[in-house]
């Protein structure tokens, strides 16, 4: 099995979690892909790598999107079975077959009225 891991909102609000998580995933023969919106210069993509280690988040890939949307494309073409990420727009254009856990965050939920929070074009309210 291939996951990715989204950084900023996923891992970084539960980063022992995720830790845990990608060990045993790679202990067990799995592949662990960090799928990140950031900028992929050499430098920033140093800093990203240490930040990662710093968490003890271990992992076989590490792939820039060039936009949030393109991270579901990206999944598509990395072959992943399991996407973790907080922002819609970036699991909006994740193929059906592909397995997604959104993790929520003070961005995408508003925990004092207990309600998610969403953009009108990326969500469709049912009555």
């Amino acid at each position: 099995m291939k996951v990715a891991l989204d950084i900023d909102g996923t891992i970084s609000e539960h980063p022992q979690f995720f830790a845990m998580l990608s060990t045993a995933l790679r202990s067990d023969g799995h592949r662990v892909l960090i799928l990140t919106y950031r900028d992929s210069s050499q430098a920033e993509r140093e800093k990203t790598e240490a930040e990662l280690a710093a968490w003890g988040v271990g992992f076989d890939e590490l792939v820039f999107a060039n936009s949030l949307e393109e991270k579901g494309k990206l999944c598509a073409a990395h072959g992943i079975n399991l996407f973790f990420d907080d922002q819609d727009e970036c699991i909006v254009d994740v193929p059906e077959g592909i397995l997604v856990c959104k993790i929520r965050n003070g961005g995408n939920f508003d925990f004092e009225e207990q309600r998610w929070l969403s953009t009108a074009r990326l969500t469709k309210l049912i009555h």
